[in-house]
């Protein structure tokens, strides 16, 4: 029986590159105070202005049981075994309404990337591949496996008061690091998010080249058949400068999508990401400090600028 590889709308795939690539999502949904919208219906530029007019912040709803079962037998009516990829079990409510919604069919698999954004998506492009070679969903899981070990996916923010305003970060440390212009580079590690490396500069746009030097430069043996990229606002030159430097560090294929809301809700304009995959560990471990426990300690300017010289110190 073939095998269908679906996902929801935190894979950051835009509806153009869903029908491109043959990945269906459904859409998380986004609360705009007490209305709801569903991801893909309108532009991040919409939300990030409502967030600038009000005290709460836009904010995500995973997708419910009911629409998710709604959205499985959709997919099913031509027969076919679906593989459908989630958010990290540890950001997300997603994965556990999926797996409600599943149960007693067992023709779905519901797959915990323990990933996010990209690094969703580059799983679940692995999956396509190998479903259109004809593999079945027990011949597709081991691979994927693998594959999901290997996944680097990562992303700059430009304003951390998204976090604050959402809880996870102090305002203190958020007000410390826009002061001193600190852009972290946050990545996936165990199915969480923590701070790779913090690159200093006016905006992530004018950073992007630097951006994509700081993740290569912690990888060796990278596969470098296919990248992908991501970004929260419109597109512009921090777009071009991260695709070129992609395609120069020898990417043979470099896939670009607009970030969806899910995550872009979170992250704020002006973010970029990036994910691709290697088959070793980074060279400086991904297992940095978690965003909410380190900055969160942290709340006046003194403390900020004596963090960043301690772990300056530890990187040289």
């Amino acid at each position: 029986m073939s095998v269908k590889v679906i996902g929801d709308s935190s894979m950051d795939l835009s509806p153009s590159a869903q029908k491109r690539l043959g990945i269906p999502c459904i859409p998380f949904s986004i609360q705009f105070g007490q209305e709801s919208k569903y991801d893909m219906s309108f532009e991040n530029e919409e939300m990030f202005e409502y967030n600038k007019t009000h005290k709460e912040i836009c904010r995500s709803s995973a997708v419910n049981v009911g629409e998710c079962m709604a959205f499985f037998e959709e997919n099913q009516k031509d027969g076919s075994d679906l593989l459908y990829f989630s958010i990290s079990s540890k950001l997300s409510s997603g994965y556990q309404n999926a797996s409600i919604a599943a149960q007693g069919n067992p023709s779905i698999h519901i797959y915990d990337s323990q990933s996010m954004s990209l690094g969703i998506a580059m799983q679940a492009l692995k999956a396509k591949e190998l479903a259109d070679e004809g593999k079945s969903i027990e011949e597709i899981l081991p691979i994927v496996d693998e594959y999901r070990k290997n996944t680097c996916a990562s992303l700059i923010v430009q304003d951390l008061s998204f976090f604050a305003r959402g809880g996870r970060i102090s305002r203190a440390a958020a007000l410390g690091a826009g002061l001193l212009k600190i852009h972290p580079i946050l990545m996936m590690n165990n199915g969480t998010l923590g701070v790779f490396k913090k690159l200093i500069g006016s905006s992530t746009t004018k950073l992007a080249k630097k951006y994509v030097h700081a993740i290569l430069d912690g990888y060796n043996d990278i596969d470098y058949s296919m990248a992908l990229v991501g970004y929260t606002s419109a597109r512009d030159q921090g777009v071009d400068d991260i695709i070129e430097e992609l395609k120069a560090a020898g990417f043979e294929r470099v896939e670009e999508t607009k970030t969806n809301s899910t995550n872009a809700v979170h992250g704020g304009p002006l973010v970029y990401g990036i994910a691709f995959v290697t088959s070793n560990e980074p060279l400086k471990m991904r297992k940095r400090y978690l965003l909410e426990n380190k900055l969160h300690a942290h709340s006046s300017i003194s403390h900020v600028k004596a963090e960043i010289k301690e772990r300056e110190k530890q990187d040289k």
